[in-house]
């Protein structure tokens, strides 16, 4: 993983997830700007992805790499469930929802940099 593209969506992420926690506790829905905020992330998530993806072809396959790659989905696919749920849920707790899928990829990608330390090692 390339570190300053890790921390980068880290900091995007969490970002992200103060926003939506300031919108959650003004009891505001999901709408189109949040979704618009969470394609963004959900974008560069993807970019870390091919990268990922990438960079794992040049190594040895090991029990660490499947869990990375199990990681990896989770990465990409929280965003757009999320996004899915706080959509069909128009009370402010749709936003909550979105704020805890932001922070999840921030926390996830923490575990992933972990992963791929033991990976190259």
């Amino acid at each position: 993983m390339i570190d300053w593209l890790t921390a980068a969506i880290q900091i995007l992420a969490l970002l992200a997830a103060a926003w939506y926690l300031v919108e959650t506790l003004r009891k505001r829905p999901v709408l189109r700007r949040h979704m618009i905020g969470m394609a963004v992330l959900e974008a560069v998530v993807v970019v870390q992805l091919v990268v990922s993806i990438v960079l794992l072809l040049g190594q040895s396959g090991s029990a660490d790499t499947v869990m990375f790659i199990g990681y990896l989905a989770t990465t990409v696919l929280v965003l757009p469930v999320a996004a899915i749920w706080g959509s069909v849920d128009r009370s402010h707790w749709g936003t909550a929802v979105v704020c805890g899928a932001c922070l999840t990829v921030a926390a996830v990608l923490m575990r992933m940099d972990q992963i791929w330390r033991m990976i190259v090692a």
